[in-house]
């Protein structure tokens, strides 16, 4: 994804700060705030030195910043990379022998940057030759790195692409010569050239037409869904899947993302447009009326601004920059727990209200102030290891994808425990593609009680029937059901009962359906971790993504070959299906593996 650095290397500074950094940055915030009064000729000097501002006044933390799928870099003042990483993106640690770098721009599995001579380094995953950086007899001037691909100009106005090319997003027009940016996205690519005219290629999912009245421009962003454009009258013109023009401005600079488009003023100001309002509360809490940006930049989650001291803010990241500071995170509420037999008990909570589901890594579950326990998805936990003797303290907290936890719930104890015994005879009656029917019996022993019935571990009824009928399914998909019951008014449950189905698949040509992902194997690294890998198919249409199912539960959607689970109970058999779907959604059979952990 684009780099903050970037969009500064491209202006030539005519004029030098001799001040001192309080004089100096008193001087360019006076200068920004009457630039719009002055002369065209002399506005545009004002802007060359405010976004080149950091690196010649001030002392700053970062000197750039990129935002990938599962990363988010900077690069200190040493022209170190740091980087904060997901929990799914292990390989893409900063390697020991890294040099020094003056740019840096992260991918979905990948992260480039570019040397002090101006030559290349890429790091993370190769499935795709991401790391197959290219030679130049001249020195990189400009580096993006899109989803699985990357795209480099050096100072001959030469542009080169390089990695997954399954849509052409990595076929350069013609012998690449004049281009003076380049933007890489999901399945495509756009560049400017010295004239100004932009030229993109690759998918028509991502890029649609390039509308004819737009003009020369000064920069351009690709995203998936939509490409963004900076005229030289500074207006921000979108098109794709998602089109039309961002108000406000004018503008010197773009950043977009997957949700969002965002604009940078004259003035410093930023706006933006939000595809979930939820994101737009998220950037009214962050930045103020009163905040004033030099840069912007953002990848496929989120946006980082740098601020006339040099530090970064960032909106709607799955991540942090290294030693960013937050808010409090409040804690999940509604905690109970539910025992189910002498030794096991089921605790469950809801998440806080106030955090975005992307932006949440998991949960840790904490019993008598100890923590036992982490799990990445849902809002239950299952306890098998307790003592009928003691009694039990548990809480619960939420664990951010930037690393922050929140504060811990309340705690809820249980003394002992109580044992119900369990439904009998669960069965499915699979009516159609949509729709199913659950039928359970009683015991004798049953007195008063309610059912509950969980679909893939969420709630979806609580009654007193015997029965349950479900038309919220898909087509071709696998279920895990799961039914127990409870006493009226008292946490005592019986263990759960479950049952796994697959809906009836639609009717669909032969030649149309994905190709079962082939190569299916497993790698067993402890007792708590995995990995596994597949082999990509060429396909017509080509494939999207992949859908990971772990015991029938749909665990991940990834664009790679490979998944690393490290949220596993040792002794314990799993079983893996994975799923190819296409471009225009549909889906293949899926590759089965079963894995016992030691």
């Amino acid at each position: 994804m684009k780099s903050i650095n970037s969009i500064a290397r491209n202006l030539t500074v005519t004029s030098k700060c001799v001040f001192s950094n309080q004089e100096c940055r008193g001087f360019l915030q006076e200068s920004l705030c009457s630039a719009e009064n002055f002369s065209p000729a002399l506005r545009s000097v004002i802007v060359m030195i405010f976004l080149l501002a950091p690196s010649l006044c001030f002392s700053q933390p970062y000197s750039d910043v990129s935002i990938g799928e599962y990363s988010q870099c900077a690069l200190e003042q040493s022209g170190y990379p740091v980087c904060t990483l997901s929990d799914l993106a292990l390989r893409l640690a900063v390697p020991e022998d890294m040099e020094e770098l003056t740019q840096i721009s992260a991918g979905e599995t990948h992260i480039c940057g570019t040397k002090i001579d101006g030559a290349l380094r890429c790091w993370g995953d190769n499935y795709f030759g991401q790391q197959d950086v290219p030679t130049s007899d001249y020195p990189f001037v400009q580096l993006d790195a899109g989803r699985n691909h990357t795209c480099a100009i050096d100072s001959n106005e030469k542009l080169v692409c390089w990695g997954l090319n399954d849509t052409g997003q990595a076929t350069v027009p013609g012998e690449g010569l004049g281009f003076i940016r380049v933007s890489a996205g999901t399945l495509s690519s756009c560049g400017i050239r010295a004239t100004g005219e932009l030229q993109c290629w690759g998918s028509s999912i991502d890029i649609g037409t390039v509308p004819i009245d737009l003009g020369p421009v000064n920069d351009v962003s690709v995203g998936y869904r939509r490409v963004c454009a900076l005229t030289i009258g500074g207006n921000v013109q979108c098109w794709g899947e998602i089109g039309g023009a961002l108000a406000g401005g004018p503008y010197i600079s773009l950043a977009i993302t997957d949700s969002s488009v965002c604009g940078l003023t004259l003035a410093g100001r930023v706006f933006c447009e939000f595809d979930y309002s939820s994101l737009q509360s998220e950037f009214q809490a962050i930045v103020s009326e009163d905040t004033r940006l030099v840069s912007i930049e953002s990848g496929s989650n989120g946006t980082c601004g740098q601020d006339v001291e040099g530090n970064f803010l960032c909106w709607g990241t799955r991540l942090s920059l290294p030693g960013a500071l937050g808010d409090p995170v409040p804690a999940p509420s509604n905690i109970q727990v539910f025992t189910y037999s002498s030794t096991t008990a089921e605790i469950t909570w809801q998440a806080t209200d106030s955090i975005p589901v992307y932006l949440t890594s998991g949960f840790y579950i904490y019993r008598n102030a100890e923590q036992i326990a982490f799990t990445e998805n849902g809002s239950s936990f299952i306890d098998e290891t307790l003592d009928s003797t003691m009694s039990y303290s548990y809480a619960i907290s939420q664990l951010l994808k930037d690393g922050r936890e929140s504060e811990q719930s309340e705690n809820t104890v249980v003394y002992g425990s109580g044992l119900l015994p369990a439904v009998d005879n669960l069965r499915a009656r699979i009516y159609s593609s949509s729709a199913v029917e659950l039928f359970w019996d009683a015991v004798a022993s049953d007195t008063a009680q309610d059912y509950t019935v969980k679909r893939n571990g969420q709630p979806i009824y609580t009654g007193n029937a015997r029965s349950y009928f479900d038309d919220q399914l898909l087509p071709g998909t696998r279920y895990s059901y799961s039914v127990d019951k409870s006493l009226s008014d008292t946490l005592s449950r019986s263990s759960p009962v479950t049952i796994a189905i697959a809906t009836l698949a639609p009717y669909r040509l032969p030649e149309k359906v994905p190709a079962t992902p082939s190569g299916l194997d497993g790698q067993v690294y402890s007792h708590t971790a995995l990995e596994l890998f597949w082999d990509r198919d060429d396909a017509e249409p080509p494939i999207r993504y992949y859908e990971i199912s772990r015991d029938f539960e749909v665990i991940a959607t990834i664009n790679g070959t490979s998944y690393f689970d490290k949220t596993l109970q040792g002794l314990t058999t799993y079983q893996y299906d994975i799923v190819s779907i296409d471009v225009e959604g549909q889906r293949s059979a899926p590759a089965v593996i079963t894995i016992t952990t030691p």
